[in-house]
């Protein structure tokens, strides 16, 4: 156990050389989150009074409709989804090339070598502070998808599982800052290479997101590209909430409105959600994925030629 100790003077020196990186990240994340969190709210219906829903439908006149309100669409595609892992991505590869693969490859990597400390412990103390920057991050949706989930008219019926959703994007999101961290151990010495792989992840989630958009827009799409709901950072992040295809008896009724004279009755989802051992299984998987390419990055690490 003595090899995996923290050295906090290391974490601590991490942040001081990446701070003004790190406030960059953090104010640029903010200034793009807040108007992402917003919209639901500038394009609430006139006609919709309950303001803001995690899911609502309307049904009105005979037809069956979506609301703007809805906080759904936002955090199941942008916030917890795609987006969000991409900028996420930039972040991991930056801190990696500039704290690993450049140290490990100038060799500037054995001042730290030349404490008391062992490999482990000053590899995985650079693991622990990019996972603080990873929280650091994080905390910004946390709360404010918090607090919009709190201010929505459905929040009794589905606050717990957008909380739980949370959860499973930062598993899924820690699990991505595994695998690239141990590529950047491993590929220290071929940049080229990291980088090119790191490119092919990104295209895959682009590409597969977008195909997820369209199986979300259209039922054409749906029976044709289906499969890539599964495939995407969306199978692997897994938003609890499921409306994608909403059923007219899976809904419930909340409130009879009359609006210019018209009648209009609203609706509200029922508890439609991703089945609860699939979810367990996917977070306790990233996890443990994460944990093994942590521990695989220390083993690599711990057996490469560097001058000390």
């Amino acid at each position: 156990m003595k090899n995996y100790f923290i050295s906090r003077k290391i974490i601590w020196q991490h942040i001081k050389l990446a701070k003004r990186y790190l406030i960059f990240f953090f104010v640029f994340w903010i200034i793009v989150l807040i108007p992402v969190y917003l919209f639901p709210i500038w394009t609430i219906d006139l006609d919709y009074p309950f303001g803001i829903c995690l899911g609502a439908y309307r049904y009105h006149a005979g037809r069956l409709g979506g609301t703007h309100a809805e906080l759904y669409d936002i955090l199941r595609y942008f916030v917890f989804s795609t987006p969000s892992l991409i900028y996420f991505s930039i972040v991991f590869i930056f801190l990696i090339n500039k704290f690993i693969i450049g140290e490990i490859k100038s060799n500037r990597i054995s001042y730290w070598l030349t404490t008391e400390n062992s490999r482990n412990k000053v590899l995985f103390s650079k693991y622990l502070f990019m996972l603080l920057v990873v929280l650091m991050l994080y905390l910004p949706i946390f709360i404010f998808s918090t607090i919009m989930a709190l201010l929505a008219y459905d929040v009794k019926i589905y606050f717990w599982y957008v909380f739980w959703s949370e959860f499973n994007f930062l598993a899924a999101i820690i699990l991505f800052l595994s695998l690239f961290f141990l590529m950047g151990v491993v590929l220290a010495n071929r940049k080229n290479l990291f980088d090119a792989i790191y490119s092919l992840f990104v295209i895959y989630f682009v590409i597969t997101y977008v195909l997820e958009l369209l199986v979300h827009v259209s039922t054409l799409f749906h029976d044709i590209f289906w499969v890539f709901k599964y495939i995407s950072f969306s199978g692997l992040s897994q938003f609890v909430l499921n409306f994608d295809k909403p059923i007219e008896d899976q809904l419930v009724y909340i409130k009879y409105v009359a609006y210019n004279s018209e009648p209009g009755e609203y609706y509200s989802y029922k508890e439609v959600i991703t089945s609860a051992w699939i979810v367990i299984l996917v977070v306790f998987t990233n996890l443990s994925l994460a944990c093994g390419c942590v521990f695989l990055a220390l083993k690599n690490f711990k057996n490469k030629h560097i001058y000390a």
